[in-house]
């Protein structure tokens, strides 16, 4: 520990400042070798530079299975109501494992409206992939039948995930969502591995 930061009431110990162009951004094990680099990037300025200065809210959420059961008190916090001027366009992914999701629904803003709030639109789509997804590696399994085991040379994403046995942990599934300045972008269902 190097000193103190005062935050108001709040005093919290602060180690030296990280020259900037040292990794501040932590990375789990897959994406730091299967990917070879953190998610975001290298340092703390790789990310923030991703950010507009004009754009004053966004964000970007990765949950699990059991984030979704709590999804309705997410959209909640983030004041996504029922407003119904929106329209949707669906992708489906045919390689779910490379492409980092199974479905999604993009949001744009619309003149016309639906007949649901957006709120209930995207609960909705949270719970049908919950339950088509409920065994994802039954999915994964029919999705890769004829796809042969590869070496970890040709290809570390599926060599460390054990596609189509699985024998290397539990996969499930997900989601993601993106928010920018208040508008729901994107949601999309994805797999999740929990290596063992």
């Amino acid at each position: 520990m190097i000193g103190e930061l005062r935050l108001g009431g709040v005093v919290v110990r602060v180690d030296p400042a990280v020259p900037p162009d040292e990794d501040l951004l932590p990375a789990d094990w897959g994406q730091q070798h299967v990917y070879g680099h953190p998610l975001w990037g290298r340092t703390f300025a790789d990310a923030t530079r991703r950010v507009s200065v004009w754009t004053a809210q966004a964000g970007l959420l990765l949950l699990d299975r059991f984030d979704a059961q709590r999804f309705g008190d997410l959209l909640r916090f983030l004041r996504v109501g029922d407003r119904r001027d929106f329209a949707v366009r669906v992708a489906e992914s045919a390689d779910p494992l490379r492409d980092g999701y199974f479905a999604g629904l993009a949001i744009s803003r619309s003149d016309e409206e639906q007949d649901h709030g957006l709120a209930e639109v995207l609960g909705a789509f949270v719970a049908a992939e919950a339950t088509r997804l409920a065994d994802t590696e039954s999915v994964l399994r029919r999705r890769y039948a004829s796809t042969a085991p590869r070496p970890l040379e040709e290809d570390p994403l599926y060599y460390y995930v054990d596609v189509p046995v699985f024998d290397s942990g539990d996969v499930s599934y997900g989601f993601g969502l993106m928010v920018e300045d208040g508008a729901v972008h994107r949601l999309w269902s994805r797999p999740v591995h929990y290596h063992k």
